[in-house]
């Protein structure tokens, strides 16, 4: 063989191993519910079952969406969902001049909901998913 077939067969493969391996070949996006009204803000994080990279959406006035770029690998996730309650001022600034104490940022989203969350299949191009969870 000669020198030339080899380095293109090499850069050939590199540039499909690289093109399958990333994210951006899907989108996803959908609604989010707790107890049937719209989730005010939090995140969705998609597990990969087995291999991947973990991935997360912003929920926003019960709407989340990852684009294609940076996008989401085809495959199979588990679904979980975290909703922080943020602070009060009052509580940020005794925070932030050492008078605080320790703040409960307790998390709205059922623990038992979490512990199985929800599989989705992602697949190729655009994908839809709403997330209902019911309230605690």
């Amino acid at each position: 063989m000669s020198r030339d077939i080899i380095i293109s067969a090499i850069i050939g493969f590199v540039i499909v191993a690289t093109g399958c391996s990333g994210g951006g070949q899907a989108s996803v996006s959908g609604k989010v519910t707790l107890g049937g009204a719209p989730l005010a803000t939090g995140t969705l994080n998609f597990a990969p079952n087995g291999s991947g990279t973990p991935t997360g959406a912003s929920v926003k006035d019960g709407v989340y969406k990852i684009p294609a770029k940076p996008g989401i690998a085809p495959g199979s996730y588990k679904v979980t969902c975290n909703s922080f309650a943020q602070p009060s001022e009052e509580e940020m600034a005794a925070m932030m001049a050492g008078k605080g104490g320790n703040v409960s940022l307790a998390d709205a989203i059922p623990a038992s909901w979490n512990a199985n969350g929800i599989t989705v299949e992602i697949k190729k191009g655009k994908n839809s998913f709403d997330v209902d969870i019911p309230a605690q």
